[in-house]
């Protein structure tokens, strides 16, 4: 708003006091009235200076007049009963097109682009939610010394043991062994960050820590599983140790069979496989599927005859037990695959324990960056005889194998 649009209205209050005064009462009417005006030609300069620039327009100053003339016998009509309120509202007589003076909303500011770190100024960094896959609580852990890891196994060869009569001459029996070794393998990774990163980003130095600890050992928990093949530095996984299934006597013999029975055959098969007559068995105690195929063979199935849910007492870690066989599902792995063994027979350690170092790589401390780096070591293994206590193997190949309603050509799509 400028000084002209503003003495201009003044002086149209001026005018308007020289025409009200013949239609005022008395001269404390007359009074009252230059006062009220005085008031709103008070208003007007504060808003003047309060908001220099804004805009009011002619119009709205006419406006402003044609009210105050709408208005004049009410406002005699206050001063006659002593008290009354007249309420002028800008937003219903001013224009709209233009903005009004003095109207400030939270819009009204401006907001330029601020720097990355604002965001973790506002709110800080939080850690990154990896899923935790901890296969070595239920393997066995075996402890070294030094980074070879060597075992010794016999198994007997030639000759049997048989009865004798008095004076007879004894059955001579044989036996082997063999020394084995198993080597340490290692997993690693690294991340690079700035010296103002740290210092400027709170918490990123615990998140980045923690973030290349969860991935480090994602990774060898899952290799240990179904990612290693015992090539490129990687150790055999369980399932590179599995069989597929053979079914033997069960074949055809579990009509409409279900997980369930795989479970069954599948651990009663691996009890039955020995690399000598008379052999300890291995008992499986563990099965690995997909989140998929768990949902599909388990969580989903009901009984034929009353919708029921088949399998109701899955657990509340998303597991369950059936035949003695506890099945996990763990994202990643192989759809359509399952891994039965018994996982204490897969031999781990924890030669070096994870750490973290810091250092510099070429010219990184006049960059004014470092390195850190995560690493864990440990063996593992499964020693030879021990090897018939996997089977991996297709879910549909298996129930073809047993069921008889199954076709010998049928493919689980």
């Amino acid at each position: 708003m400028n000084n002209i649009k503003i003495n201009k209205m003044t002086e149209d209050n001026k005018k308007l006091l020289e025409d009200f005064k013949s239609k005022m009462a008395n001269k404390e009417d007359l009074k009252a009235f230059e006062k009220s005006l005085e008031n709103i030609n008070e208003d007007i300069e504060n808003i003047k200076n309060m908001f220099e620039g804004g805009k009011i327009q002619k119009k709205d100053n006419d406006a402003f007049k044609s009210w105050l003339e709408a208005n004049i016998d009410e406002i005699n009509n206050i001063k006659s009963r002593g008290s009354g309120i007249l309420e002028f509202d800008p937003e219903k007589h001013f224009t709209k097109d233009e903005p009004i003076v003095g109207r400030i909303t939270t819009g009204s500011g401006t907001l330029n682009t601020p720097p990355n770190t604002v965001g973790t100024d506002l709110a800080q960094l939080s850690n990154i939610n990896y899923a935790s896959i901890d296969i070595t609580n239920i393997t066995t852990n075996v402890v070294s010394s030094t980074s070879t890891y060597s075992y010794t196994e016999a198994k007997p060869r030639a000759g049997a043991p048989e009865f004798t009569a008095e004076g007879g001459t004894y059955k001579e029996i044989d036996m082997e062994w063999i020394t084995s070794h198993a080597t340490t393998k290692k997993v690693t990774a690294f991340q690079r960050l700035t010296d103002e990163a740290i210092e400027d980003v709170a918490n990123l130095q615990n998140v980045a820590q923690t973030s290349l600890f969860d991935r480090v050992m994602l990774k060898r928990n899952k290799t240990y599983i179904w990612l290693g093949d015992g090539t490129n530095n990687t150790p055999k996984s369980m399932t590179s140790y599995g069989k597929p299934f053979t079914a033997g006597s069960f074949a055809d013999k579990f009509a409409d069979a279900d997980i369930r029975d795989v479970l069954t055959v599948c651990k009663r098969r691996i009890s039955l496989t020995h690399n000598f007559e008379n052999e300890v068995s291995a008992v499986a105690n563990y099965a690995i599927v997909s989140p998929e195929d768990f949902c599909l063979e388990v969580e989903s199935k009901k009984e034929k005859n009353t919708g029921r849910p088949m399998y109701p007492d899955v657990n509340l870690n998303g597991t369950i037990t059936l035949n003695g066989v506890t099945l996990i599902p763990i994202e990643g792995f192989p759809s359509g695959k399952i891994l039965v063994g018994d996982l204490r027979k897969y031999n781990t350690s924890n030669y070096s324990p994870y750490k973290v170092q810091i250092g510099y790589v070429n010219d990184d401390f006049i960059k004014g960056q470092f390195v850190m780096t995560g690493t864990v070591r440990g063996h593992a293994f499964v020693k030879s005889h021990d090897e018939v206590a996997f089977i991996f193997d297709d879910i549909a190949n298996i129930k073809k194998a047993i069921d008889p309603n199954i076709p010998i050509n049928f493919t689980n799509k």
